[in-house]
């Protein structure tokens, strides 16, 4: 919908204005300028619009994000062999009966990458993992989705920060023609604070401060980490020749969260309908009919 429909469609001067407020605020210049930083983004526009049309409720707002920190104490988790071979075997299974003209391609030139998220192949091996998650976290979860990941010799992956509905990634290697290893950091604050201007990302993989491990997955190998409190990046991929690079990840957030994620849900979650507002702001934005605005 254009702006000049939504304006028409809201009616009342108080919800236009309240509308052009949220507006405005995605205008503003992103505080983390990295891939997959949306919702993150997101809930900073957030909260400057909660200050700016109530006050009172920020406190709110604020305290129901922070499932999404981590405890800086948590160490990235590396399980060899992680899967029974029976359990391993029907994930290749489901994997050779992907069909590819549903991989997702938008990230093709960019990361070098096919995807697929949220398969109902996955959904099984999801829900029998999250236990096992739980008790590493030591937090109740649900499912936040699914991705399967297919990299051909062009892969790359910066250093980046997930957003929120990737708190805890659990990453089963199913593929992997040559070795190329993740670089994990330790756990830092959530929200990030955001880069300094002009701060390459490759600047962040050599901060000493952030601890980086390489992590190396062969075939049934897995890793855990959080991927919104965890910076990670992958250097450029070796020549897989014919052959590609496959990874399945299951996302999972705490119980309970998953509307955080969602700015669609923001406004019945919080009790709060002037959310609603921001909300059709976003999507503006998404679709690229803001002029000036940053995606």
């Amino acid at each position: 919908m254009e702006l000049n429909a939504i304006l028409a469609d809201l009616g009342s001067e108080a919800a236009k204005r309240t509308f052009l407020l949220a507006c405005k605020f995605c205008f503003e210049r992103r505080n983390h300028p990295w891939y997959d930083a949306r919702l993150t983004d997101n809930y900073e526009i957030g909260r400057r619009f909660v200050a700016a049309v109530r006050p009172e409720r920020l406190a709110d707002f604020e305290a129901a994000f922070r499932v999404f920190e981590v405890d800086p104490g948590f160490r990235t988790q590396y399980r060899p062999g992680f899967l029974s071979q029976d359990e391993f075997g029907a994930l290749e299974k489901a994997v050779a009966t992907l069909e590819s003209a549903k991989f997702e391609t938008t990230e093709r030139e960019r990361h070098g990458r096919f995807k697929i998220r949220n398969s109902p192949r996955f959904e099984a091996i999801a829900r029998k993992l999250r236990p096992w998650v739980e008790g590493i976290v030591d937090e109740p979860l649900e499912l936040s989705f699914t991705l399967f990941s297919r990299y051909d010799g062009s892969g790359k992956l910066p250093p980046h920060l997930d957003s929120p509905d990737s708190k805890w990634s659990l990453g089963i290697c199913l593929a992997s023609p040559r070795p190329w290893p993740i670089h994990v950091s330790r756990p830092i604050a959530w929200p990030p604070e955001p880069l300094p201007d002009g701060t390459p990302l490759d600047a962040v993989a050599a901060d000493p401060s952030l601890e980086f491990g390489e992590v190396l997955l062969s075939p049934n190998d897995a890793v855990l980490f959080s991927g919104n409190a965890q910076w990670h990046y992958r250097d450029a991929a070796p020549d897989f020749g014919a052959a590609h690079f496959d990874i399945l990840y299951l996302m999972y957030v705490r119980r309970g969260s998953k509307p955080l994620t969602r700015p669609a849900e923001w406004a019945d979650f919080f009790g709060m309908p002037e959310l609603e507002q921001l909300h059709r702001a976003f999507e503006l934005k998404a679709q690229g009919r803001m002029a000036g605005s940053r995606q």
